[in-house]
């Protein structure tokens, strides 16, 4: 069952499923991983279209990926160091030789990821739910 939690869309028994097709179908649980993670896909495509850009930095860190039962959207990292701020607000000091600290209304639940987040939930539900009914009938196992 899909339901959410704040801004997190919580897929109940995945981790048994994946669990279970480690065992008896390791190809088809690649395959799964790698349809969770389109699925986290949505998400980013979704949250770089609504984003602002001036050198595009920022926009190209948001990736889709996967870390075991988990499809996720990272953004940021070395080359966007500043994304938190962009997304979320607050103060940005001085950096690259500048003398002035730039400062962002704060927003708790963010500007890009976490409204992609919602305004694709239907969307994230319907491909979870596709993902993972070819993953138990590519596995040979019946939904009960």
């Amino acid at each position: 069952m899909a339901q959410t939690a704040g801004t997190v869309v919580r897929v109940e028994g995945l981790a048994d499923l994946r669990k279970g097709l480690r065992k008896f179908a390791p190809d088809v649980n690649k395959q799964l991983r790698r349809d969770m993670k389109a699925v986290a896909g949505i998400v980013a495509a979704s949250a770089r279209s609504q984003m602002p850009t001036r050198t595009g930095t920022a926009r190209k860190s948001v990736k889709a990926s996967t870390s075991g039962n988990y499809a996720q959207v990272r953004a940021g990292g070395v080359r966007a160091p500043y994304y938190g701020w962009l997304d979320f607000g607050g103060t940005l000091g001085p950096a690259g030789g500048r003398r002035n600290t730039q400062h962002r209304p704060k927003f708790k639940e963010g500007r890009y990821i976490y409204p992609a987040i919602a305004r694709n939930r239907p969307r994230i539900i319907a491909a979870s739910k596709h993902a993972i009914g070819k993953a138990i009938t590519e596995a040979g196992m019946h939904r009960g």
